[in-house]
């Protein structure tokens, strides 16, 4: 007698405390045990096979989360998960009518980033998941599921199983269901929250002569210290890792921050890492795994180079200035300035808050032109340089949570370098904080999480020490790789 298992279950927003699992997994071990009885017991016929057949049981299970309880995500042998994106699932459940009826936003405050936290730690969990398209004809996948599970059978037929016979379990998740159980949160999550974000630093390439004999690549302390003061830890990022290891990074961390200095923005391995992060990014975003951007300097022209797909950079000097911004007409309706004081929108176009330290920057007739950038990205302000090219100097993401500054807000509270100007004014330090809070609450919105607390705490940045450059560097403290 050889027992295969196929079981069915719904991707949903629940947690596995709300299931009986315990009573599910005596279920299985029941009918493992004696499938003919199992039967028996619940009013079942079954049909003995010819004397030259050996009888295959087949038991098809039904349930939520089967894959994120471990007792019984062991048994599993074969895996098919369905996928459908955002739009469709959110299209789908708000055409069901429940009893009661979701709260106003409740798919967008709980179902999905539930789903998105149980779809991490099961596939942290399982592996050998074949992954199907749920938006093909159902007959399709039907044929792919039903020969593949032929294909076991015909495999299990030529084996010799023990007197305690074989389980197989093929288990089918739909993502498009949202079955979900009855322990609702008592108060809804209007957004979804991370109280522990960790913001990833690419590293920077080293090309000062003077650095070169602490390391390849280097973190200036003032953009860590900058993000921990939005609430945040930091994750520095190497630029010799496999493209898997990248991809594994990006589902831990809930953030990126691309950070100042100078280096090819096309060729060099930073731009190949950036371009790795920037395209899982953007996926993510597609699917509705929140997770942002943001580029300070020359990350910001990283960011208009990976979205027009060539530099459009050109000489547009400003360099150890502070300056105000010309902000548009689009900076009011923006997310980065949004709930800023009154009195600090108007400092922003009167006051010299903004630090600059650049040669190189995107003009704003090369964004206007270019139709990719000016359809990615609203414009927020505009600066002129000391060639009188007017530049581009704060943009954001019209549908993607992703933020560029030319300017260095992280220089308002955290001094880099002795020598040069930066403002320093109440309304300069206000700027910063706000910002550094602004990109970190988008960081808490990402539910990306690492595996384990010791894999975290090894991560983080607080296992390096700095090191004082201000005798060789133009920066105080740099963190070197």
């Amino acid at each position: 007698m050889k027992t295969l298992v196929l079981g069915v279950g719904g991707v949903t927003n629940g947690v596995l405390d709300a299931l009986h699992m315990d009573t599910m997994m005596r279920e299985v071990e029941s009918w493992q045990k004696d499938p003919v009885a199992f039967l028996r017991q619940r009013g079942r016929e079954h049909t003995t096979a010819s004397a030259e057949e050996e009888e295959v049981y087949v038991l098809i299970v039904e349930g939520f989360l089967i894959f994120n309880h471990r007792p019984l995500s062991e048994l599993i042998y074969k895996k098919y998960f369905m996928e459908v994106p955002y739009d469709v699932c959110k299209r789908r459940r708000s055409s069901r009518v429940y009893t009661p009826p979701d709260p106003p936003g409740y798919f967008d405050g709980f179902v999905w980033p539930m789903y998105l936290k149980n779809r991490l730690q099961m596939e942290s969990m399982v592996s050998g998941i074949l992954f199907l398209d749920g938006l093909k004809p159902k007959e399709e996948l039907l044929a792919v599921v039903c020969q593949d599970v032929c294909q076991e059978l015909e495999r299990l037929r030529g084996e010799n199983m023990s007197n305690t016979g074989f389980s197989t379990f093929a288990c089918l998740f739909f993502a498009c269901c949202f079955c979900y159980s009855i322990a609702r949160p008592t108060k809804l999550n209007q957004e979804a929250s991370n109280d522990r974000p960790v913001i990833g630093i690419l590293t920077q390439m080293i090309s000062d002569t003077a650095m070169k004999p602490f390391g390849k690549t280097y973190i200036p302390s003032s953009y860590v210290k900058y993000i921990e003061s939005g609430g945040s830890r930091v994750m520095p990022i190497g630029l010799t890792l496999t493209t898997a290891d990248y991809e594994s990074i990006f589902r831990k961390i809930n953030g990126l921050f691309f950070i100042g200095g100078a280096v090819d923005l096309e060729k060099s391995d930073y731009a190949r890492v950036a371009k790795i992060f920037y395209r899982l990014a953007l996926k993510a975003n597609d699917n509705g795994d929140f997770f942002p951007i943001w580029g300070t300097c020359m990350g910001m022209q990283l960011l208009t180079v990976l979205v027009a797909g060539k530099s459009l950079l050109e000489k547009t000097t400003a360099e150890n200035v502070a300056l105000h911004l010309n902000l548009t007409s689009e900076a009011e309706s923006s997310k980065m300035f949004e709930g800023f004081p009154q009195k600090l929108m108007s400092a922003l176009t009167e006051e010299p808050l903004t630090g600059n330290f650049h040669n190189y920057g995107l003009s704003v007739k090369n964004f206007q032109e270019n139709e990719p950038l000016r359809s990615f990205f609203s414009l927020l302000s505009t600066n002129v340089a000391e060639n009188q090219v007017h530049f581009v100097s704060t943009i954001e993401g019209r549908k993607y949570p992703f933020y560029g500054v030319q300017w260095h807000p992280e220089v308002n509270r955290f001094q880099w370098e002795r020598k040069r100007n930066f403002p320093h004014s109440a309304h300069a330090v206000q700027l910063s904080s706000l910002l550094a809070q602004f990109f970190v609450n988008e960081g808490r919105r990402s539910l990306h999480q690492f595996d384990n607390p010791e894999e975290e705490a090894s991560s983080l940045i607080y296992n390096d020490t700095p090191v004082y450059a201000g005798n060789f560097t133009v920066y105080e403290q740099i963190y070197f790789f």
